[in-house]
């Protein structure tokens, strides 16, 4: 849990994490609230995640020991990508309940890269909607139809 104060308002967090045997993070639940001047964002859910197969906490420790240690920005970012496509680290949201950011409550759905595909929720308008997205996180169906 973390919580501060600072000149422009606060920064508060919480997270219980569910690791899967000698990995990370399965099961997550994950609350964040900050405010900066007048605006207040909170977002909490429960989060359902990928984690590689062949990921291990001490082999994680190391890699991220070794990314820390490189000077050149570009190279670390191209070392992590082959380590995350050899499986030892990386995983992705696979599913969320609960509300985003941008005050939406529901049921966030995500490919096998994390990336949003579908949602079931009630905006900050109280307008329940079913959204399909593709790759790019456009609307490609929508119910109900949006009114022209």
């Amino acid at each position: 849990m973390t919580d501060r104060k600072n000149q422009n308002g606060h920064s508060s967090g919480l997270s219980l994490t569910y690791d899967q045997y000698d990995g990370d993070q399965v099961m997550q639940l994950l609350t964040q609230d900050y405010k900066k001047g007048d605006k207040r964002v909170v977002s909490s859910g429960l989060y359902f995640n990928d984690r590689p197969s062949k990921e291990s906490q001490i082999k994680t420790g190391e890699i991220f020991a070794e990314l820390d240690q490189m000077k050149d920005p570009e190279a670390a970012q191209k070392k992590y990508k082959e380590y995350q496509q050899q499986g030892l680290i990386g995983g992705a949201p696979r599913m969320m309940l609960g509300k985003t950011k941008d005050e939406h409550n529901g049921l966030f759905l995500f490919d096998s890269k994390g990336k949003p595909r579908a949602r079931f929720c009630v905006d900050k308008n109280n307008e329940a909607k079913l959204d399909f997205l593709d790759d790019n996180g456009n609307v490609t169906a929508s119910f109900p139809e949006k009114k022209k």
